[in-house]
């Protein structure tokens, strides 16, 4: 097997599935409080909690619970560089936060926010 080059590489990054999986928002929301909860942090998620704080838990449960998006990271991992592998990794973030913005349109600005860090962050 050949390895990809870079542009093979960030050319998938555009076009593997970031599908995500729909359901009614409060369902979602209660799912990422449970999925929250669950990992031991000190905060508890609550339906009286943040509202901003909510939305953040809830994209990030969708993100990673509820598409193929760690699937894609994972193996990027197994087959390029870390300088191939961020810029395709921030592709593939992109592109699944904008089908969550899409899905589930009460969560939009919250990843537009996610999006937008991504875009900023100092890379390591």
């Amino acid at each position: 097997m050949t390895t990809p080059t870079p542009q093979q590489i960030l050319g998938a990054a555009r076009l593997v599935d970031v599908s995500v999986k729909t359901m009614p928002l409060p369902r979602a929301i209660a799912a990422a409080q449970r999925h929250y909860n669950q990992r031991g942090d000190n905060k508890t998620a609550t339906n009286e909690s943040d509202q901003h704080f909510l939305e953040r838990i809830t994209v990030n449960y969708l993100r990673h619970v509820c598409s193929h998006y760690d699937d894609h990271r994972d193996f990027l991992r197994t087959i390029t560089d870390k300088t191939t592998r961020n810029a395709a990794g921030a592709i593939i973030k992109g592109r699944q936060l904008a089908e969550i913005a899409h899905h589930y349109p009460a969560l939009a600005e919250e990843a537009k926010r996610q999006a937008t860090w991504e875009d900023n962050k100092p890379h390591r």
